[in-house]
This record gives structure tokens, sequence and C-alpha cells, in this order.
């Protein structure tokens, strides 16, 4: 199972903001641009409703990775999303994540 972490600083959103639902999956969304991550168990169409916090667009699927429980990437119409950015290592132990 591939495990996503996203680590947390001040320049970044809020988890409360980046955390989003995908047609009834959770999500989170990783970049500026619209990018959100979820997971490929949830089976979800090409397209799909993507709820933000502030506001509900539609995201098209860009990228499905090939092992069972991997991850699944859709990108949203616009930009200026908030975001939690995936972290480039595992985290450290006592790491705020």
């Amino acid at each position: 199972m591939i495990a996503i972490l996203a680590t947390v600083s001040s320049a970044q959103a809020g988890v409360e903001d980046a955390v989003v639902l995908v047609d009834g999956c959770s999500g989170v969304c990783v970049d500026e641009a619209g990018l959100v991550m979820t997971a490929r168990h949830c089976d979800l169409p090409k397209t799909v409703t993507v709820r933000f916090k502030d506001r509900t667009v539609s995201a098209t699927r860009i990228y499905v990775c090939p092992e069972t429980e991997g991850p699944v990437i859709y990108g949203c119409e616009g930009n200026g999303y908030p975001f939690l950015p995936v972290a480039a290592s595992p985290p450290q132990i006592g790491e705020r994540l």
C-alpha cells in the first residue's frame, strides 16, 4: 500500500482547506493549479466533481497509478486552489504532518 503524506508550512493552506470531497471519496489538493489526489480504490469516472471548502469545480482524471491501492490524480478547472504539497521524503519521527 502506498502512503501519501503532505507536510504543513505557513506558506501552504491548512489541512481543512486542502482536503476535498471527490464524488463521495476523500482527496487532497496538492498544487495551486488544482491537482487533486485520491485513492484508486474509489473507482471514480474520468470526470468528477471536486468540493473544496469554498467552491465546487469539475476535474478530469490525468493519472492512474497501476498499483491497486495507488493514487489517482485529477486536474481541476482554473487555478489558485488551497493546497498541501506532497512530501519529498518520508517524515521523521516527531515531525509535524
